[in-house]
Order: structure tokens, then C-alpha cells, then sequence
């Protein structure tokens, strides 16, 4: 059996497919759009990989103020379960001590 026949093993039938197609939107992508950025010039495509850095880490930070706000929710459930846990400890703790005093 080839190198080629292994790496694909075990994966469903149309997945060499989906590869083979998403190589060729992005060679189709690549060549409409080379044509239009060598138009724009230097300082053209500067600006435009400018706005895409920017849409990306606006994208980021939005992902970042998720995760911070999802962190604070659990930080809150902690101290719930913390408050549980210590409550549960002192009555047991009051529990052993009336066995043993008996």
C-alpha cells in the first residue's frame, strides 16, 4: 500500500474530496485576486492587510471578552460550591464530635 492510500485510512469516502475542493477555492481565490491587489500597489495592499489585522483582532478581542465574562460567571459558582463545601465540613465536623461525646 502507497504513503498516499495510508495517510487517508480510516477516513470517510468523500474527505479526499472536500480537501481537493477547498485547495481549489483557494487557488481560485489567490488567482482573481492577485490581479486586483498588484492594481492597488504597495501602499494599497499595506492598507488593505492593515483592515484585515484589524477586523481580526476586533474579532479576538470580542472572543477574549467572552471567555473573561464566562470566567467571572464561573468565579461565582466556585464561591458557591466553596460556601457548600465549608458549611458541609462544619456539620460534619459538629457531627463527630456529638458521636464521639456520646
Amino acid at each position: 500500500m502507497s504513503r498516499v492510500a495510508r495517510s487517508w485510512e480510516g477516513r470517510a469516502p468523500g474527505d479526499w474530496w472536500k480537501k481537493g475542493r477547498i485547495m481549489w477555492l483557494i487557488a481560485e481565490a489567490v488567482t482573481n485576486t492577485l490581479p486586483d491587489l498588484a492594481g492597488l500597489g504597495s501602499a494599497g495592499v499595506m492598507g488593505a492587510m492593515w483592515l484585515w489585522e484589524r477586523r481580526n483582532s476586533r474579532s479576538r478581542e470580542q472572543q477574549l471578552d467572552e471567555a473573561h465574562q464566562r470566567i467571572m460567571g464561573d468565579r461565582v459558582q466556585l464561591e458557591q460550591v466553596f460556601t457548600v463545601v465549608r458549611q458541609n465540613t462544619e456539620a460534619l465536623t459538629r457531627l463527630c464530635t456529638l458521636i464521639e461525646n456520646r
